[in-house]
């Protein structure tokens, strides 16, 4: 691909020839590294975030963030339809909790794969 995404300028205030990477692209990057075993097997979840511009008057920023740990790991579980309620909480709070991994889930794929993924009954 080129540019690698986590060290691409996307920033506010920063050198202004600097290369910008557009959302579909981070994604993509995303999508890809997602996939690969490492990543998997360490339970960890690449996915862009847009940050909204402090002042306001300036343009959002996206930025790759990663979900590491529990999160994760439920992330993936999640893909694959098995995650399960945690003992002792709401079904509002867990509903709550997977409406975001879903947020996350997307924003780590490409729309194709996320449609196939939907296809498949998974509840994303």
């Amino acid at each position: 691909m080129g540019v690698n995404p986590l060290l691409a300028s996307d920033g506010w205030g920063e050198d202004p020839h600097a290369q910008r990477l557009t959302f579909e692209r981070l994604q993509l990057w995303c999508d890809e590294n997602n996939q690969r075993p490492m990543f998997r097997d360490m339970g960890r979840w690449f996915y862009v975030d847009t940050i909204k511009d402090p002042s306001g008057s300036g343009p959002d920023r996206n930025e790759i963030r990663a979900l590491e740990g529990p999160d994760g790991l439920n992330a993936r579980k999640l893909i694959r339809g098995q995650l399960q309620d945690f003992n002792g909480w709401s079904e509002r709070r867990m509903d709550g909790y997977r409406a975001w991994l879903r947020s996350c889930l997307r924003r780590g794929m490409t729309p194709d794969r996320y449609a196939e993924l939907q296809q498949k009954g998974l509840g994303l």
